[in-house]
């Protein structure tokens, strides 16, 4: 979406994004019935993805092992900006860069990219649909990682 502001001999052009889903609750005060409500909102378009890389660097740093600590996605495909960026941040940083602990749950098959490799994981969590193949190639690939596939620790 984009907003056009068009003056007399300039026209400027602003990215837009539209944000909307469920906010929260509502509890009737005579009945004590729950309802849910839904917002939304526009937005100017985030183009740098700070708040994706400062989600990331919380995230990553994150030392708790706890079910749904760390950077958990859910997903068809690894995102190629958050691999982008996992990878910018263990280039650019003077120390070294490590991801605690990083669950992907794939909705159909497991298809890690092997750039992700570059990345230091300690903890990878990993589920979906994956062969015995797959299985030897994503441990070959993170062979000084804490690797969970489907359950089974590699």
């Amino acid at each position: 979406m984009k907003f056009l502001e068009v003056g007399h001999s300039l026209t400027e052009e602003t990215e837009l994004e539209v944000w909307s889903g469920f906010i929260g609750l509502k509890q009737n005060k005579d009945n004590f019935a729950l309802r849910p409500q839904m917002g939304w909102m526009v937005r100017k378009k985030e183009t740098q993805n700070t708040e994706l890389i400062h989600k990331l660097k919380t995230d990553a740093q994150n030392e708790s092992s706890t079910l749904g600590s760390g950077i958990c996605l859910r997903v068809r495909e690894f995102p190629p900006a958050i691999l982008s960026e996992l990878l910018a941040l263990s280039i650019d940083r003077i120390g070294e860069f490590t991801v605690n602990r990083l669950e992907v749950q794939f909705v159909d098959g497991i298809n890690i990219p092997d750039e992700l490799s570059k990345v230091k994981i300690k903890e990878l969590i990993l589920s979906g649909e994956i062969s015995i193949a797959g299985k030897m190639r994503i441990k070959k690939l993170f062979s000084n990682t804490k690797l969970t596939i489907n359950g089974d620790r590699w």
